[in-house]
């Protein structure tokens, strides 16, 4: 099974996330709310450049079972891995890491060890997150 993000072919997941819970799910919204985004935002003309865009292939990967904060609540881990469109060499792993939370449909982008909601790549003014999101219970 193919995944077409964007504006390239990616090649099928591994076979690890097919052993997650509801990675599919978790995957399609990663790939509408995060990727989606980022291939528009490759498309874009950036009037004070001059050189050319660099369009990327990515590819969605859950990296962790379920888990749950320390307010309780589920969230899983994952990360997207890049490469520039068209090319056939390796894959620039971990490009972007975070975390989702399926059930609140919340998406935390990481930024070192804090997170930051996705929002941002909408060009949202957002700050860093201080709760303890991301983080397993413990």
């Amino acid at each position: 099974m193919l995944f077409t993000l964007g504006c390239g072919v990616v090649a099928p997941p591994a076979q690890a996330d097919d052993d997650r819970a509801d990675s599919s799910g978790v995957k399609a919204q990663l790939r509408r709310d995060v990727v989606d985004v980022l291939a528009q935002r490759d498309g874009e003309h950036r009037s004070f450049s001059r050189g050319m865009p660099r369009r990327m292939t990515r590819r969605v990967r859950v990296t962790s079972a379920p888990l749950r904060d320390s307010r309780g609540h589920g969230y899983v881990t994952f990360s997207v891995d890049a490469r520039p469109l068209g090319s056939s060499g390796a894959w620039r792993r971990d490009s972007l890491t975070g975390c989702i939370y399926p059930d609140a449909g919340a998406i935390y982008l990481g930024s070192g060890t804090m997170y930051r909601p996705a929002a941002f790549l909408l060009g949202e003014k957002t700050d860093l997150v201080s709760d303890p999101v991301c983080r397993p219970a413990g």
